[in-house]
């Protein structure tokens, strides 16, 4: 008679589990490619916005960048809701805001409708990465955290090189009301399959009452709080998050252009050089930290070494272009050591705020780019203004060198963070 304890069952049960964490964890990383989608998306349709609100570049920028703010501000709810409920519901119900909220964007004929259907789509969109760490932390072992990780934000960074050429040939060909349409119904249909794929945990486990985990979790976020290396951890991740975030998606390209005299295409496959840095040095940082105990060493070498590669980029304007572009892929392959600050946040974290964790580290990293890019921008300005110059950045090339270099002189600060962060 054939009974479940012997070996074969064993290793069929085992088949099964991996079948299963590896679909969980497709389809939660299908949420995380189509959040970058989204916020492609933000910088080809606002021409198009204030097109068809009669809005100024003010208005349009703060229409399009309210999916960020909401973002942001949901990124520990999203940590606590994932940690009281797990990740199938939360995922499901995220993606089925951004459906809402695409949809309601893209039949929006007034502002104020237009402004609630972005807010959904960011709402929404705010459970998508936290979920898909959470699911790796839950499915996956510790020792694979940061490669899983890494590939996920692989994936984020090849889709961040193709995808502004891809849609801005669609937004181009459809328009940005039916490109956003199309948005709502690809979420409906990953709604679908996040509800049915994804599961809470590989086995089922009874849960505690709704009173008893919700002050579980208050006590559970108290403690986060509290502890110094979570602070120094998403800090770290911040600043090298910057790196990508500030200098790559927002001024390395008219700094290439003024500083280099390059057309805005040429400047733009540079900057790009970055992007693939990135994506191509995650997955051999977390390879190294699954296999090694030198993580610490890691981010103290990365941090150093980036700042001194964007120094060069900076302020050597004598650099061939060849060289330019070197430079700024081993920047990307450096900063890419944020991809092990999220481990971090795996190892410190307890069952009970797993997921809080992450979400409070992911709001630190991406908290500091809204405050850096501004600044930059206030400090050419204000630079300008002592000089007594005009505002036009080919006017104020060393102004532009300097208020840039905000970001290398973090990254040195980042180096003296990173030998306060724990060991693997």
């Amino acid at each position: 008679m054939y009974t479940p304890w012997q070996p074969g069952a064993f290793r069929s049960a085992r088949k099964y589990r991996m079948r299963l964490a590896w679909s969980v964890w497709v389809v939660a990383t299908i949420f995380v490619l189509f959040q970058f989608f989204l916020q492609l998306s933000s910088g080809e349709i606002i021409d198009g916005l204030m097109k068809s609100f009669a809005l100024t570049a003010l208005g349009g920028g703060v229409l399009a960048s309210s999916y960020y703010y909401i973002y942001v501000s949901l990124q520990i709810p999203a940590g606590l809701l994932m940690d009281r409920y797990g990740p199938r519901g939360i995922l499901s119900l995220g993606a089925l805001f951004v459906c809402l909220g695409c949809l309601l964007f893209s039949a929006a004929k007034t502002l104020p409708f237009a402004l609630i259907g972005r807010i959904l789509m960011g709402g929404g969109a705010a459970f998508a990465f936290v979920g898909c760490l959470n699911v790796i932390g839950i499915w996956f072992p510790k020792k694979q955290f940061a490669l899983m990780t890494a590939i996920v934000e692989t994936a984020g960074m090849i889709g961040a090189i193709l995808g502004n050429f891809w849609i801005a040939i669609v937004i181009h060909r459809i328009g940005w009301r039916n490109c956003i349409f199309f948005a709502g119904l690809f979420s409906a249909v990953l709604t679908i399959l996040l509800f049915f794929i994804v599961r809470n945990a590989p086995t089922q486990k009874r849960m505690p009452s709704v009173k008893k985990e919700t002050i579980s979790l208050i006590h559970g976020l108290r403690i986060l709080l509290r502890k110094k290396v979570v602070w120094i951890n998403g800090i770290y991740l911040g600043i090298l998050f910057c790196v990508v975030t500030t200098f790559t998606a927002l001024w390395a390209i008219p700094f290439l252009e003024v500083s280099r005299h390059l057309t805005l295409l040429n400047a733009s496959m540079i900057a790009a050089t970055l992007y693939a840095g990135v994506g191509i040095g995650g997955p051999i940082l977390g390879w190294l930290d699954a296999r090694t105990k030198w993580r610490r060493e890691i981010l103290i070498i990365n941090a150093f070494f980036a700042a001194l590669f964007l120094f060069f980029v900076i302020f050597d304007t004598q650099l061939s272009l060849l060289m330019l572009s070197i430079l700024l892929f081993l920047t990307g392959v450096c900063s890419s050591g944020y991809i092990l600050t999220f481990a971090i946040a795996n190892d410190i974290s307890t069952t009970s705020n797993h997921a809080t964790c992450i979400g409070f580290t992911n709001m630190l990293c991406v908290i500091l780019a809204p405050i850096f890019q501004p600044l930059i921008g206030f400090l050419v300005t204000w630079m300008n203004h002592r000089a007594g110059l005009t505002a036009n950045l080919n006017q104020s090339i060393p102004h532009f060198q300097w208020a840039i270099s905000l970001i290398p002189f973090s990254l040195v600060f980042a180096t003296g963070l990173a030998f306060f962060l724990p060991k693997k």
